[in-house]
């Protein structure tokens, strides 16, 4: 769903275990060499945000530095989940692409 918002996707392009591709793990480094400008955390319930919060370089980042972190349910990003979902979904990502 990013590619048709535009969106790249840091991880997309990274090899990983994991069958679905663009769904790793990256680790702080990575994210630091990145340096996005926006970051898209997905939740599925274990409270990521704070997670990441609690990370000695999130604070470091261009995204954090201008308040662009956006947390989406896993549920209509990830996995469809149900039309209401992805209505969801597309509707926080279109808020995303109005504050560049």
């Amino acid at each position: 769903m990013l590619g048709k918002f535009n969106l790249k996707n840091v991880a997309a392009q990274l090899q990983g275990d994991s069958p679905v591709r663009g769904y790793v793990t990256l680790s702080a480094e990575k994210v630091l060499e990145a340096n996005p400008e926006v970051i898209i955390l997905v939740d599925r319930g274990e409270g990521i945000l704070d997670q990441f919060k609690s990370d000695s370089f999130w604070n470091q980042l261009t995204a954090t530095k201008n308040n662009r972190v956006y947390v989406f349910d896993y549920y209509g990003l990830v996995n469809p989940g149900s039309i209401e979902k992805i209505e969801q979904a597309t509707a926080q990502l279109k808020q995303v692409l109005a504050k560049k």
